[in-house]
């Protein structure tokens, strides 16, 4: 049995429509606040602390979680002179950039 939208009543509509919105809505959140502690955790990685004068964060750490979100290959796209290369896949936000 099938059931088209003749059959669904009005208000059975709008619910699902809401539902879809608020998901929608709800996974974009998730994905930028993910973005954003990539650039955060990539940003730490670079900066220096005062002190000590040794990395906020661990670039290693920053690149794979780059890697575990797709936007870079889990390999180098190039080495030379012991120094790995990877080109983004998609666009990433960095200190205000894409």
């Amino acid at each position: 049995m099938t059931i088209t939208l003749k059959d669904m009543s009005k208000r059975t509509i709008s619910s699902i429509l809401l539902m879809v919105t608020l998901f929608a809505g709800l996974s974009s959140r998730l994905i930028a606040s993910n973005n954003q502690d990539l650039e955060v955790g990539l940003i730490d990685s670079m900066r220096l602390n005062k002190i000590t004068k040794t990395r906020l964060g661990d670039s290693g750490k920053a690149i794979q979680a780059y890697m575990r979100e797709g936007f870079v290959n889990k390999r180098p796209n190039q080495r030379a002179d012991y120094t790995d290369y990877y080109l983004l896949k998609k666009p990433a936000r960095l200190m205000g950039h894409v």
